[in-house]
């Protein structure tokens, strides 16, 4: 049988009656018995909802419900998932020995680019210190930012670290970063893909674009996995299909993702 956990931080998506229940303080909707229940990363809830729904369109017999939370709090929740998905290259270490051999899959890529402003002279990656028109290239703070880290961490693999030290403009947060290339205190700037994607018309992410990216990097790529014993395999072999091959690359390119495999050259 089923057991749920009332927990803050959880919410189920009924999606064959679009009804949402959150899990703290009040029941979540009767599972059918061929539900197939898909956990995943809230900061996700979109694209996989877009996904559940064409799911639920192509298999109605198998009506999909959505709990978002990071995997590890999914773990704790005591919740018998069919399938779950996280946001971070390490993210499902908690159902490690509870996932189905073979069915494991990365199914998008959230990699470091390069960005500038749109109608910028070409600039990649490899050229940066020899750029002339780079004046400032600018970075969120290693010392908090995930994205500042990898970006940190990246300049220093391709050996370019050293020679762009006086050129690095260290700023609090990514949308900081944006707006000083918008503004043009800064030529450039290296934040992840959904942070610009994310960025909208409040850092005018409309006038910016990637020039460059980071060739494809497995700690950039999210991982989703059947857990081993489900007795919906074939459902859940269905939804992994259409997460990686239906509506799932449009709805998470939308989220400005990019596809695990992508390559590292801009469009």
């Amino acid at each position: 049988m089923m057991r749920r956990r009332s927990g803050r931080g959880f919410a189920v998506l009924a999606l064959a009656s679009l009804a949402l229940a959150s899990l703290a303080g009040c029941s979540a909707p009767p599972v059918h018995s061929e539900a197939l229940l898909i956990g995943a990363p809230a900061s996700l809830r979109a694209p996989f909802t877009e996904v559940a729904s064409a799911f639920l369109a192509r298999h109605p017999e198998s009506p999909p419900r959505l709990v978002f939370g990071k995997a590890a709090e999914l773990f704790q929740s005591g919740l018998t998932l069919d399938v779950i998905a996280a946001d971070a290259e390490d993210g499902l270490t908690a159902f490690a020995g509870r996932l189905s051999p073979g069915d494991a899959r990365a199914y998008a890529s959230n990699p470091l680019v390069l960005v500038t402003r749109s109608g910028a002279p070409a600039l990649r990656l490899a050229t940066l210190p020899v750029t002339p028109w780079l004046d400032k290239l600018a970075l969120a703070d290693s010392r908090s930012v995930p994205s500042g880290r990898a970006a940190e961490a990246a300049l220093g693999r391709l050996g370019i670290r050293r020679a762009l030290n006086e050129k690095l403009l260290y700023l609090g947060a990514p949308d900081e970063v944006l707006r000083a290339i918008d503004s043009g205190q800064a030529q450039a700037g290296l934040v992840f893909a959904s942070e610009l994607a994310s960025a909208g018309d409040a850092t005018a992410g409309s006038r910016l674009a990637i020039a460059d990216r980071l060739p494809d990097d497995p700690h950039a790529r999210y991982p989703v996995a059947i857990l081993a014993g489900t007795p919906r395999l074939t459902a859940a072999r269905q939804f992994l299909d259409e997460l990686l091959h239906g509506a799932g690359p449009a709805a998470l390119t939308a989220a400005g993702l990019l596809p695990p495999g992508a390559p590292s050259a801009a469009p």
